[in-house]
């Protein structure tokens, strides 16, 4: 817990202000950060919403994400009582 709450409030709010950085070091971070992040176009349409359900590797991994979770509850559920007790009594 004191380390979350160490890595919460210790690092800097902004690359200016970095204990880190030179000047030179910021100023770049700084232009490098504002190139990445620049603003674009983020509105989703009904092509793009198409585009990705006939996208073959989205059913893809869509379908393992389902079956391994099938398998997993499977083998821990069936698993115990494939193998009978050596309970002979």
């Amino acid at each position: 817990m004191g380390l979350a709450l160490l890595a919460f409030f210790w690092p800097p709010r902004d690359i200016k202000n970095s204990r880190w950085f030179t000047e030179k070091e910021a100023a770049t971070s700084t232009l490098r950060y504002e190139n990445e992040f620049q603003e674009r176009n983020t509105s989703v349409g009904l092509k793009d919403i198409l585009r990705a359900l006939l996208n073959w590797e989205v059913w893809v991994f869509s379908l393992m994400g389902l079956l391994y979770g099938v398998g997993q509850a499977s083998s821990s559920n069936f698993l115990p009582a494939s193998f009978p007790s050596s309970d002979l009594e």
